[in-house]
């Protein structure tokens, strides 16, 4: 049954989630890399052990005890343990630029088996086809000698050069020229079967160097597999259990074999197949899992390992030497006894094991060189205000009405912090034909005095009950060094206590901590925030001077309250980083701890703090904003935890929660909840349907029924609404997801940071189908069963052709959507600039739209610039009753003063609106975040 449609001009904001911060643009924080076996890039963490894991560290770290990550990310299973040794440089970088990933399009094949000490196969394996089969020199099979093939099978001569038989053991011999390119190479799943890679390079320089192109590398149980030094692509590479890999040193006329570096560089699409339980991986005297025999010298600059996509996981026990690469995903290694890492590895994120008998060694490898010669850079923050949210805003307004917008101020010039001093701000700004006014009404930040947050500030006593933070217990403290309780709330209340003492890394006049990634919401006569200095704000939304903006009242969630008394690092925390929503007219509900806090407010008629519902702790790292609903006259949160768990929680004082668990589909959810509401007609009932949807880290978006007339189901049945690909599955993060309906038919847009991808539901359906993508370097559609893909091949025209993204753009937001065009937040960076974008697309078939008019002039096939840095989701807003979007970036357009000084532009930037156009109005689910 299809959902109950909407008024064209109801406009509703959807479900704000996880942004990804931190790109080329931003302020550099990176300086040169320091020695120490594991480093991240910006924004990364590295934990030591499950996350919650509060044992004792287990493992040995040896050759540095630094490690290349923030200081605020460095998690030792247990956030506040030590015993580890080790030590954040808190320094991160940049990712690195990797080589096109050089892909195979052979479907040649090779497999093979041993059985005891003879070699045998299946008459169906062959290396290219039926007539290309391989041969028992002696004629016989099983085989008892080498196995030959037909010479005349140039194409199999030049790749496979041999079989041979010694004693037990078989090896087929690989040669990279000509033949280079694989489809498939799968090794013995017997005992004592070999594999040797050999590297060849023309000596005449005029002929280029063929890397091996492998599609699908297994190394089954037992192998030994010998690569020459020289460039290897392989999309797919799989170890089963003790897997023995070395790199063949030996040498051919004075030099070394393979293409001269000495190094094993092995470029992999996707690492998450890596596995290898028990494996011996470039580790001298470890075979076959062996590890007691492991030699004491090892040689990790020999082996390179690249992963372009996903992340790289490798098994209990297993031991490497290597340098290592992860671009956008996690290095995970799932330690046990004898496990062993000794080199240097570099990624997004990593997770490794805290079991005994496991060492972590850095040794220099010689991969990142250039990355610790490099001269060291400014890491203080810049000079000047910006914002990292999009703003607050009503659904329908009139000009003059006011918006509300988070920013900072970065202060190099501050003297009590040494020139890094911090402000957060929450600015009301005007509503304008050409935007809003860039003078602010007020700014929260500017409202605050020690009076007012002495008896407005709460938080919770052991039972949970609302106290003012003045009046906390001690107990709520924990254990403190050299600070008193008292001086803990002196310097909370009034962030300049003691002549600066207590400040952190805040400026001087910070009454409220940075607002991060939070966009505020307004409920009511209130405009509601969270800020790094660990509070939800509450402030006065009125347009008077004196009373806008004045607090009314913060809390602190209790669990939060023990890490003030680390006041230097308390601040860049990010403790509320989160999102907020909201219910009727009395219920917040929140996101803190970057997901791994959930709480529930309920306010009393007069907009003040009555009661807390419930906070809630848990794991996860997806720090969206929970979706609020009413289901037979009761109100729901909805939220992801543990990155598996699905909660649907009443929002009552001590509610139980209902727990879906989606580990049978996915290892981590990585989107908010997409929930839609509608109605079936049944005789003279409504019967209430609610669906949900969530996008996950391997591309997938799946969807399934909560509630089915009126009922909440016990269990759900996931059904997958597609890929994030086009002809084959990609994996990656699902950050995004948005949904509107026009014509009958329903469209859901699923995002990462480098690809847009629109589903549709065509009317009295029931599955999903892809209907067309834009992505960097390419761009389709699908037919209209969703069945072929069709690549764009020229974009002269965006009229007429879906625009694709380019090399340099990075999606920083969720879309929005209005009037049946899609709004895309991105950043372009180049050397001469870092901007920020939206590009456009119309709904159900992603060609540029020709019914928007931007500044009362039309857009006339060209994206917006709206600024510089990120792009946020624009906000809409229905003037007068005329929709309106309303752009918004880190910095807005700027201007130059009269003296020459070039100042930023405050407040929202570039309106849109819309013509009806051949397109008409675009028809919205109920979505219910708000």
């Amino acid at each position: 049954m299809k959902p109950l449609r909407y008024l064209a001009h109801l406009i509703v904001l959807a479900a704000f989630t996880h942004q990804t911060l931190a790109g080329a643009c931003d302020p550099v924080t990176s300086t040169s890399l320091e020695a120490g076996a594991f480093a991240v890039l910006k924004d990364g963490t590295v934990s030591i052990g499950s996350s919650g894991d509060s044992k004792t560290c287990q493992v040995t770290f040896s050759g540095s005890s630094t490690v290349n990550v923030g200081s605020s990310n460095l998690y030792q299973g247990d956030p506040t343990k030590t015993d580890c040794g080790l030590t954040a440089s808190d320094t991160t970088l940049d990712p690195l630029t990797l080589p096109t990933f050089l892909t195979t399009s052979s479907s040649a094949i090779f497999r093979y088996k041993n059985d005891g000490d003879t070699f045998q196969y299946p008459s169906n394996w062959y290396r290219y086809n039926s007539s290309q089969k391989l041969f028992c020199v002696n004629g016989s099979s099983p085989c008892t000698t080498d196995i030959g093939y037909n010479t005349a099978d140039s194409d199999l001569g030049n790749f496979l050069l041999s079989i041979q038989k010694s004693g037990n053991t078989y090896t087929a011999t690989f040669d990279n020229r000509l033949g280079s390119e694989w489809q498939e190479i799968e090794g013995g799943t017997g005992s004592k079967g070999e594999m040797y890679f050999n590297y060849y390079v023309d000596p005449d320089p005029t002929i280029p160097e063929l890397p091996y192109r492998i599609s699908y590398l297994n190394i089954s149980n037992t192998d030994v597999v010998y690569f020459e030094p020289g460039t290897y692509y392989i999309n797919k590479m799989t170890l089963t259990d003790r897997v023995t890999i070395k790199v063949a040193m030996t040498e051919t006329n004075g030099d070394k074999a393979g293409d001269g570096s000495g190094v094993v560089k092995l470029h992999l699409y996707d690492g998450t197949s890596f596995k290898g339980n028990g494996s011996c991986i470039n580790i001298a005297g470890c075979e076959n899992g062996n590890a007691s025999a492991r030699d004491t010298t090892q040689y990790p600059e020999r082996l390179q390992i690249w992963v372009h996509n996903g992340d790289l996981t490798i098994n209990d026990q297993a031991q490497i030497a290597a340098g290592i690469y992860v671009a956008n995903g996690t290095l995970e290694i799932k330690a046990n006894s004898q496990t062993a890492f000794i080199g240097e590895a570099l990624a997004a994120n990593i997770q490794v094991g805290n079991s005994s008998g496991v060492e972590y060694a850095y040794q220099d490898t010689g991969m990142f060189t250039d990355l610790y010669t490099a001269a060291a850079v400014d890491v203080t923050p810049n000079d000047g205000i910006y914002s990292l949210a999009a703003p607050a805003v009503t659904s329908s307004a009139n000009y003059g009405d006011l918006t509300y917008i988070p920013y900072q101020t970065d202060d190099t010039s501050d003297a009590v912090t040494g020139g890094s001093g911090i402000t957060g701000h929450l600015m009301a700004f005007k509503l304008t034909t050409s935007g809003t006014s860039s003078t602010a009404t007020w700014d929260a930040n500017n409202k605050m005095t020690t009076s007012l947050r002495e008896e407005r500030l709460w938080s919770t006593d052991a039972s949970g009950t609302l106290v003012k933070f003045k009046n906390l217990d001690d107990a709520a403290f924990g254990t403190l060094g050299t600070l008193s309780t008292a001086q803990i709330k002196s310097y909370t209340i009034t962030p300049d206590y003691a002549g600066g003492t207590y400040l952190g890394n805040r400026d001087s006049s910070a009454w409220i901590g940075a607002p991060y990634i939070t966009q505020p919401v307004i409920l009511d006569d209130l405009v509601i925030f969270q800020t790094d200095d660990g509070f939800i704000y509450a402030v006065d939304r009125s347009d008077d001077v004196n009373t806008g903006g004045q607090l009314k009242w913060g809390f602190m969630p209790r669990p939060l309250v023990t890490d003030l008394d680390d006041y230097t690092t308390f601040y860049t925390q990010h403790t509320m980083e989160g999102q907020i929503a909201t219910i009727g007219d009395n219920i917040i509900v929140g996101s803190a701890k970057g997901g791994a806090m959930h709480y529930a407010l309920k306010l009393t008629s007069a907009g003040d703090l009555d009661s807390v519902l419930w906070v809630e702790e848990s794991s996860g790292d997806n720090p969206h904003r929970p979706v609020t609903f009413t289901s037979n006259n009761k109100q729901y949160a909805m939220y992801i935890t543990n990155n598996t768990d699905l909660v649907v929680r009443e929002l009552t004082s001590g509610s139980s929660k209902t727990v879906y668990d989606l580990s049978s589909k996915t290892s981590k959810a990585t989107t908010a909840p997409l929930a839609y509401q509608y109605f079936a007609v049944s005789g003279s009932s409504n019967l209430e349907n609610l669906e949900v949807s969530f996008g996950d880290n391997q591309g997938n978006v799946y969807s399934a029924v909560l509630i089915d007339s009126g009922s909440m189901k016990g269990s759900l049945s996931w059904k997958l609404t597609g890929n994030i690909g086009t002809s084959s599955t990609v994996q990656k993060n699902v950050l995004w997801l948005q949904s509107a309906t026009l014509r009958g038919e329903d469209y859901m847009v699923a995002q990462t940071t480098e690809r847009l991808k629109v589903f549709r539901l065509p009317a009295s359906e029931t599955s999903w189908r892809p209907d067309w993508i834009s992505m960097i370097g390419e761009s389709g559609s699908w037919n209209d069963a969703g069945t072929t893909y069709t690549k764009e091949t020229d974009h002269s025209s965006n009229y007429e052709h879906i625009q694709l993204l380019e090399s340099d753009v990075t999606i920083t937001d969720q879309v929005e959507i209005a009037a049946s065009v899609i709004f895309l937040p991105l950043q372009r960076d180049t050397e001469a600039s870092c901007d920020a974008y939206y590009y456009l697309y119309s709904l159900d078939t992603g060609l540029f739209p020709t019914n928007v008019l931007h500044r009362n002039a039309s857009v006339d096939g060209s994206n917006v610039k709206i600024g510089t840095g990120k792009a946020f989701t624009p906000a809409v807003i229905s003037i007068g009753g005329t929709p309106t979007l309303q752009g918004h970036s880190e910095e807005n357009t700027s201007q130059s003063t009269t003296t020459g000084e070039t100042i930023t532009n405050l407040g929202l930037d570039n309106p849109f609106t819309f013509t009806t156009g051949d397109q008409g109005w675009s028809g919205w689910r109920e979505l219910l975040d708000e």
